[in-house]
């Protein structure tokens, strides 16, 4: 979850600009662009992990 957050903040801050649009004023553009993939890297950290427990648990039935 950490690493998806992770590199879902840097996708997120190099796609709304990165270094340059943030040292120009674009501060809140780069800040937005960082949450939605901070966001969108725990989603999918947490879906990565709801299909590593299923499959435990569909082993542990057979």
């Amino acid at each position: 979850m950490f690493l998806g957050f992770s590199v879902g903040a840097i996708i997120g801050f190099v796609s709304s600009g990165g270094k340059e649009m943030f040292l120009s004023g674009g501060w809140i553009d780069t800040l937005i662009g960082v949450a939605f993939g901070g966001i969108v890297g725990i989603g999918l950290g947490l879906i990565s992990n709801a299909i590593i427990v299923l499959k435990k648990k569909m082993r542990g039935l057979r």
